[in-house]
């Protein structure tokens, strides 16, 4: 490869050697994700939109096993490279460079994989109606609600049956099973005259159901139009809260998933993309405007923006990144980064440390990376997580200026101890690139990283109790191919167990236990590349190119594979591997022929000239 065609990172100040082990090793750590969201659908995760019908909650193991140290290993990796950067570009091309490389993916891959990651539900329904006959719009037709009760009546628009139980005395709020009233239905079904009638006939707009949502709640939900028209002429209140707090407008925000939840347990049959369509009229009519011209295209394009990009959870719309949180966590690194080497460089404080002996300079690091290392113990306990490994933070929905520089835990929380976690991690790799040598020490040690790795992942998931197979459950007793480790792993427990007796001791305990389980694979890996990929190899390099594009790619299709293929009855350990590798085997392709000498090519590993 020529110089003029590889990003700059890889090269060295000193010399034009690239650092092909730890190239590969961050690309593997991105392949890892792949891995990571492929087994999700077996271990019946419940936010992951797709289900298979064969799951084993024991498959979780390959989740806990890369979750422990992946994200880490990254974050230390790009930490090195960023210091390699940073050294030979200084801090303001530095800041340029990554906004290339990092906010600028992260922007467009949320503008393309949200909405796709988002709206996975459709593929579903799609599914679901393969070779099912159309039926038109028969499904949908409220004649067929059968009933002779108010209630039945008010869904059916009625009129002629209601106006007959009004005769006879029935009362117009009383709540049937659903704790809804005849003007609930009514609203929800778009029945503008029985509304009316209901209206004029004593029925209550202001009565709530079981949650307290009004008949134009109801309304707004199922985005018509036309009854929350009637419904505000008669003095419904557009600002009342339901006991969560939420009003008329926030139930037009409902994301598509949860819509499709609700309604079935209302039992409301409606063409959900009539609904979502109809999101910007009703909008505008809780707002009292009517659509029109560029009011009409603003109102359109934000409520694409709120469908697609905007969720709700835990009662609060948020943005969620999907897979690609770890960019803007990165980026945020970046920026703080950038910013005190700028402070660095204007002091000349980098010129003091270059004059300092290089005995005193070697153990200012040493010292520096254990109390990185205590330190990432501290955090662990901190990020709020029962789960083990470190925390993720997937949410963005800034309402200060210093959210900007974190995003929110799935606790609901802004995630500094999360930011916190993989930024001593990044500091540890920037520490790293002035060491002499560095990964060395580990390069024939890898082995004995990895067994001692594999000693504290046992005795972790006995710790955290999660399921596994017999022979590697300590709570049983170990049996089977590792049975002559049980002396051993069972002396190495008890010394964890000495803290149970301590206040929080499990809490320290298990953050104990993961921290060390991360280091030894972070370590273990770098000897594990620098002993194997310390050479430069064709396939390698097209893989490390590749692998950003397959990361940012690969979720989507994920889903979509597992979906397809959901109910394909063949067991877990052949189809888990093939969702991979079919994942993989397209996003190659696809960056071989598509993206590589594209702009996006250009964006995500800088310019690359197409071979004669």
């Amino acid at each position: 490869m020529n110089e003029d065609t590889r990003p700059a990172e890889h090269v060295l100040l000193s010399s034009s050697i690239r650092h092909h082990d730890l190239d590969a090793l961050r690309a593997f750590a991105m392949l890892l994700g792949i891995v990571i969201h492929g087994v999700l659908s077996f271990i019946g995760t419940p936010i992951w939109s797709a289900q298979d019908i064969n799951q084993n909650p024991q498959y979780g193991l390959v989740l806990d096993f890369i979750h422990g140290f992946r994200m880490p290993l990254f974050f230390l990796v790009s930490g090195f490279f960023t210091a390699m950067m940073w050294q030979k570009r200084g801090s303001l091309s530095l800041f340029i460079h990554r906004t290339k490389r990092i906010l600028i993916p992260l922007i467009l891959g949320m503008i393309v994989f949200a909405p796709l990651l988002n709206n996975m539900e459709s593929l579903k329904d799609w599914k679901k109606g393969l070779g099912k006959v159309e039926t038109g719009k028969e499904q949908y037709d409220k004649k067929l609600i059968k009933g002779t009760t108010i209630w039945a009546a008010s869904k059916r628009g009625d009129n002629e049956l209601l106006k007959q139980r009004i005769s006879e005395g029935k009362n117009l709020n009383r709540k049937d099973f659903m704790k809804a009233t005849p003007l609930h239905w009514a609203s929800a079904y778009g029945n503008e005259e029985t509304v009316k009638l209901l209206l004029d006939n004593g029925a209550d707009h202001s009565i709530g159901d079981d949650s307290g949502s009004t008949p134009l709640v109801w309304a707004a939900f199922m985005s018509e139009s036309g009854t929350a028209k009637v419904l505000m002429e008669a003095g419904a209140s557009t600002k009342h809260k339901s006991r969560d707090g939420t009003t008329p407008i926030d139930a037009t925000n409902i994301n598509r998933e949860t819509m499709k939840y609700i309604m079935g347990i209302l039992r409301i049959e409606a063409d959900l993309d009539l609904v979502m369509a109809n999101r910007s009229e009703i909008k505008s009519t809780l707002r009292g405007k009517d659509l029109s011209g560029g009011s009409k295209l603003t109102a359109i394009i934000g409520d694409f923006f709120v469908t697609n990009y905007v969720i709700d959870f835990y009662g609060k719309d948020v943005i969620i990144l999907h897979h690609m949180w770890f960019l803007y966590i990165l980026f945020s690194i970046i920026i703080i980064f950038c910013a005190l080497s700028l402070f660095i460089e204007k002091l000349s404080l980098h010129n003091l440390w270059s004059n300092l002996p290089e005995l005193v300079k070697s153990s200012l690091r040493a010292i520096a990376l254990v109390v990185i290392v205590l330190s990432t113990t501290y955090t662990q306990i901190f990020m709020g997580t029962g789960e083990f490994g470190p925390a993720t933070a997937v949410f963005f929905d800034p309402e200060e200026l210093h959210d900007f520089f974190t995003l929110q835990g799935f606790d609901g929380e802004s995630a500094w101890w999360i930011l916190a976690h993989y930024s001593l991690f990044f500091v540890a790799g920037v520490i790293f690139f002035g060491v002499k040598g560095f990964g060395s020490f580990s390069k024939y040690l890898w082995p004995m990283l990895f067994f001692a790795s594999f000693i504290i992942f046992i005795i972790a998931i006995s710790e955290y109790r999660k399921p596994c197979p017999d022979w590697i459950n300590l709570r049983k007793g170990l049996d089977g191919p590792i049975a002559f480790l049980g002396p051993v792993i069972h002396s190495v427990q008890e010394s964890f167990n000495g803290l149970d007796g301590e206040k929080d001791g499990v809490i320290v305990k298990r953050a104990m236990i993961t921290t060390l389980y991360c280091w030894l694979m972070t370590f273990g890996f770098i000897g594990f590349f620098r002993f194997f990929f310390s050479g430069e190899g064709r396939l390698v390099r097209f893989v490390s190119d590749s692998s950003y594009w397959l990361y940012l790619g690969h979720q989507p299709l994920v889903v979509a594979l597992q979906i397809i293929l959901s109910d394909w009855d063949i067991p877990i350990m052949f189809k888990f591997p093939l969702i991979c590798a079919i994942t993989v085997a397209i996003l190659l392709l696809t960056y071989r022929y598509v993206v590589r000498y594209s702009f996006i090519g250009t964006i995500l590993n800088g310019k690359k000239v197409r071979p004669a």
